[in-house]
């Protein structure tokens, strides 16, 4: 089941079961991101705790870590982030892009799942693995938009112009996709409101507080037109 894609609402819910606000040891790891490019060797012990975490830190400037151009394109699209794309295998991940800290944590489901901390340049975004392959890229970070300029911060009103808008709730969390931005994600600011909504379409989007943004974008795929 975490193959599928969100193309509709009772499926996109399947991809906000891994939706959890952001974990100590994922703060570690952002702290890792700014260390290792700051030139510091990140070389973090295997670690376990209550949620199973188990770290493989790869030292800083190790070789297969990043070729000469690396991933430094913060461009997110429908099924990617510049040139780290959804389907590649860890592998080939590493050798494209510099990947901080590989990292297996037990999930919101119970289960155990494996993720990369990936550097971009002063940033970073953790890519989830299914099967040895990239499946889901989670962005918590400002400094990678849409073509457009959509990503984190973004306010309620810029996503609200974008075409068949609506709201998928799960996960305590409510999530805006559109047809416009296939195979993305937005995680709105504030949870799930109090107030209950049936269908939250466009019209109950724009009845949210205008201080509500995006605090997360998922990169979830969208699958071509036949």
């Amino acid at each position: 089941m975490r193959g599928l894609r969100l193309v509709a609402p009772a499926v996109g819910l399947l991809c906000l079961v891994a939706c959890e606000t952001k974990t100590t040891a994922e703060s570690r790891s952002a702290d890792s991101v700014r260390a290792a490019d700051s030139g510091i060797a990140v070389n973090a012990p295997v670690a376990t705790g209550s949620r199973g975490v188990i770290d493989r830190a790869t030292p800083a400037g190790d070789a297969g870590q990043g070729g000469p151009a690396g991933c430094n394109n913060k461009t997110i699209t429908s099924n990617a982030v510049g040139t780290l794309r959804l389907g590649l295998s860890v592998d080939s991940a590493k050798v494209i892009c510099r990947v901080v800290r590989d990292t297996t944590m037990r999930g919101a489901e119970g289960m155990m799942e494996r993720r990369l901390l990936v550097s971009f340049g002063g940033d970073a975004l953790d890519a989830e693995i299914v099967d040895g392959r990239v499946w889901r890229l989670d962005i918590r970070s400002a400094a990678f938009r849409t073509p457009d300029s959509l990503g984190v911060g973004s306010a309620i009103g810029d996503l609200s112009r974008l075409g068949e808008v609506r709201g998928l709730v799960g996960e305590g969390v409510l999530v805006v996709v559109s047809p416009d931005r296939c195979g993305l994600s937005f995680v709105l600011s504030g949870g799930i409101p109090a107030t209950r909504v049936r269908n939250w379409d466009s019209a109950a989007l724009a009845r949210l507080p205008r201080s509500t943004t995006v605090e997360r974008v998922y990169v979830v795929g969208c699958a071509p037109s036949r």
